[in-house]
C-alpha cells in the first residue's frame, strides 16, 4: 500500500468518465483495505469481512466498468457509475466543492445523459449481473456469499466459538483468510487503475502484484490449517455452485 500512496493521494483534474470512475474506485479500495487491515489487527472479523466484501463489490465494478465491449461501452458504465454518485451527493455537499470542479462534474453528467438518453435507468446493474458479466460467476456463488454471511453473523465457527469456555469475544482464527481475499480484490482494482491512468511505470507495480502472488502461495496451506470451518465452506459452496 505504501507503493501505491503517493499516486493514489494526489489530485487530479479529471475530465473524461473512465478514468474519474477508477480514480474514485480505487480511492475507496485503498480505504477499505486500510480499515480491513486495522480491524483484522483487533480480531474484529465480522467487521473485517464486511469491508473486505465491500472491496469484493468495488472490484467487480472496475471489472465492470473495464472490460465493457468497446469504448463507447465502458463510457456509458463508468458514466451510469458517476451520474449515479453525483445525483446521489447532497446539494449541500456538492457546494463545499470547488467551483471547477463542480463545473467538470456538471459537464460529465450532461454529457453523459446527452450521449446515452436511451439508457433508463442511468445506473449500474447488481453486483451478480456484474459478476455474470465478467465472468466470475463462482467468484460470486464463493467468495462473495462467504463473506455475506460472516458480516451477518452466520460465520462458520461461530456455533463451535459459542461452545467454548469461556466463550471468545475475539478470535483471529478467521483473520489470515480474510486479508488474502481483501488483498486480492484491492489488487484487482489496483491494476486496472494503473492500466486506465498508467500513473506508476510498471516496473514499479510488477514487484508488489508478485509479492501478492507468493503470499497467497505460501498463505494457502496456512489458511486451511488455521481455520479449517471456514475452508471447509468455501469448498462446499464452490462444489455446489454450477459451473457456468
Amino acid at each position: 500500500m505504501a507503493t501505491l500512496k503517493p499516486a493514489i493521494s494526489k489530485p487530479r483534474r479529471l475530465s473524461r468518465a473512465v478514468p474519474r470512475a477508477f480514480e474514485l474506485l480505487m480511492y475507496q479500495a485503498h480505504k477499505s483495505l486500510l480499515a480491513t487491515c486495522a480491524l483484522s489487527s483487533r480480531a474484529l472479523t465480522e467487521d473485517a469481512s464486511t469491508l473486505t466484501r465491500r472491496l469484493l463489490e468495488i472490484a467487480v465494478t472496475a471489472g465492470y466498468i473495464a472490460y465493457g465491449t468497446s469504448a463507447d461501452e465502458r463510457d456509458r458504465r463508468a458514466g451510469c457509475y458517476l451520474s449515479q454518485l453525483w445525483n446521489e451527493t447532497p446539494p449541500e455537499l456538492r457546494k463545499t466543492i470547488p467551483l471547477g470542479e463542480q463545473r467538470r462534474w456538471h459537464t460529465l453528467v450532461r454529457r453523459h445523459h446527452q450521449r446515452f438518453a436511451h439508457t433508463n435507468p442511468c445506473r449500474l446493474p447488481k453486483f451478480v449481473k456484474m459478476f455474470v458479466d465478467v465472468e466470475q460467476t463462482q467468484t460470486y456463488e464463493a467468495d462473495y456469499s462467504l463473506l455475506s454471511s460472516i458480516a451477518h453473523g452466520r460465520a462458520p465457527s461461530l456455533v463451535q466459538d459459542h461452545a467454548s469456555c469461556p466463550i471468545p469475544i475475539l478470535n483471529d482464527s478467521q483473520v489470515s483468510t480474510i486479508l488474502v481475499f481483501a488483498c486480492r480484490y484491492y489488487l484487482a482494482v489496483a491494476g486496472l487503475w494503473n492500466r486506465r491512468l498508467c500513473l506508476m511505470p510498471t516496473r514499479v507495480l510488477k514487484p508488489v502484484i508478485q509479492r501478492s502472488v507468493t503470499f497467497f502461495k505460501d498463505r494457502k496451506a496456512m489458511t486451511a490449517q488455521s481455520n479449517p470451518a471456514m475452508e471447509t465452506d468455501a469448498k462446499r459452496r464452490r462444489g455446489a455452485s454450477p459451473q457456468r
